[in-house]
């Protein structure tokens, strides 16, 4: 987690660069000094008497300083760590409109999150409120995560059931026949069929149980996330040294840690090598 997280950081210096080199008005001021130096010298003429190259340094040292303000600017900042969460957990990749629309929720919180701290002014409610906001990048990522896990399984569903059904009829036959059957090495391969075939219907039966059990998950997170976020609205100065940002932050390591429970059984299931 943390070298995830450092990685975010990594890309956010980055793409805050980037913004703050190729701001609209940083951009603006910078062409508009070349524009204004190249007309100046193509008729031969100053402003104020002022040498026409003065003007081009000027727009360089105006662009600059827009350049660095934005670079330090922590609500950009906020706004951009809110582009790349979109970008690396994008609702289109998930194929169920109804785990998309869970994502979808998800990522609107976190949006709201964002314009509340940028809404505050510079102070301690504002570092708890970036704090929270932190926690739900972890908590998107999870369910993000699980809505692709949901989502593949959902793809698979068919073909899980009809192998299912498959295993469950040849084992009615296979068991047919071992009655039949007095060849010892023929009724070991019989045994040895029946009992791999129980193995994939145990399988799936804990796969389909499991993926029931991250649904109900995924939907008590969000609801989770409904309720907790409404909450971050009551938050002012007066209750900073309070117990209820502490019990906040407390409620949704929680929840990361319930998420990150159920993908472990999920995983758990999939690395099996009899679906």
């Amino acid at each position: 987690m943390q070298e995830e997280k450092q990685a975010l950081e990594q890309r956010v210096q980055r793409a805050l660069l980037q913004y703050a080199l190729m701001r609209p008005e940083s951009a603006g001021v910078l062409a508009f000094s070349f524009l204004l130096t190249f007309v100046l010298s193509l008729f031969d003429t100053a402003i104020f008497g002022i040498p026409n190259a003065t003007w081009m340094i000027v727009g360089i040292v105006a662009y600059l300083a827009l350049a660095y303000s934005s670079y330090t600017d922590t609500d950009i900042a906020h706004k951009v760590v809110e582009s790349l969460l979109r970008d690396d957990f994008t609702p289109g990749d998930i194929g169920d409109e109804e785990l998309r629309a869970y994502l979808e929720e998800a990522l609107d919180y976190r949006s709201r999150i964002t314009d509340l701290i940028t809404q505050r002014p510079d102070g301690a409610l504002k570092v708890q409120l970036e704090g929270m906001a932190n926690q739900f990048d972890e908590w998107i990522e999870e369910i993000y995560t699980m809505a692709q896990r949901l989502d593949e399984y959902r793809g698979e569903r068919q073909r899980l059931h009809n192998g299912f059904v498959k295993a469950e009829q040849q084992n009615k036959e296979y068991k047919k026949r071992l009655a039949r059957v007095s060849d010892e090495q023929l009724r070991a391969d019989l045994e040895r069929n029946i009992e791999n075939n129980d193995r994939q219907i145990k399988t799936i039966q804990l796969l389909e149980a499991t993926m029931a059990r991250a649904k109900l998950r995924l939907e008590d997170t969000i609801t989770a996330m409904a309720t907790i976020y409404p909450q971050t609205l009551l938050l002012d100065a007066k209750n900073i040294d309070s117990s209820r940002y502490d019990r906040l932050a407390q409620e949704i390591a929680d929840e990361v840690d319930e998420l990150g429970d159920v993908l472990y059984a999920m995983d758990e299931v999939y690395a099996t090598d009899t679906l």
